[in-house]
């Protein structure tokens, strides 16, 4: 697969805005690490066995109740649950920012950003999950006019 392309146009307030804007983005490549997703054991710290076998009796089932060592490990199935762990390596392959200058020439966007991933699930990554570019989000909400503008692609030309 080509590496994905995107374009986002922002409409900013201020032009101290933008350039607050920007000052983030100038960190915002090595700041932004995949956290790779893997399973750990999950801690058991409750659980409730009921016995439904026809050769069971109330006193069996009293019996695990009260004592559950006495029942096999091979009785429950290995738990599992999602955790998260920094690979330690940025994944934004190239990053570019700046202000327009013709803003007249660009609906209005007064800030570009241009950048570069690997794969389209590491430009969903960057959207929906990177810790860094959800604190930008949550500064820029308040700096922009309206949402930003953004188109991405794949690359067919390969420069």
């Amino acid at each position: 697969m080509a590496p994905i392309e995107r374009a986002t146009l922002f409409t900013v307030g201020s032009e101290e805005d933008g350039k607050k804007i920007l000052e983030t983005y100038k960190t915002m490549k090595s700041d932004a690490k995949k956290v790779r997703q893997h399973l750990v054991p999950y801690p058991l710290t409750h659980f409730t066995l009921l016995s439904t076998s026809s050769s069971s009796s109330p006193s069996s089932a009293q019996s695990q109740v009260n004592n559950p060592s006495s029942i096999p490990p091979s009785t429950f199935t290995h738990l599992t649950k999602h955790t998260f762990s920094q690979d330690g390596k940025p994944y934004i392959v190239s990053l570019r920012a700046g202000s327009i200058m013709d803003p007249s020439r660009a609906g209005g966007h007064t800030v570009a950003v241009f950048a570069t991933y690997a794969s389209l699930e590491d430009m969903k990554y960057y959207d929906d999950e990177d810790p860094a570019h959800t604190e930008l989000k949550k500064m820029a909400k308040t700096m922009l006019k309206g949402p930003p503008t953004v188109v991405f692609f794949e690359d067919v030309v390969g420069n």
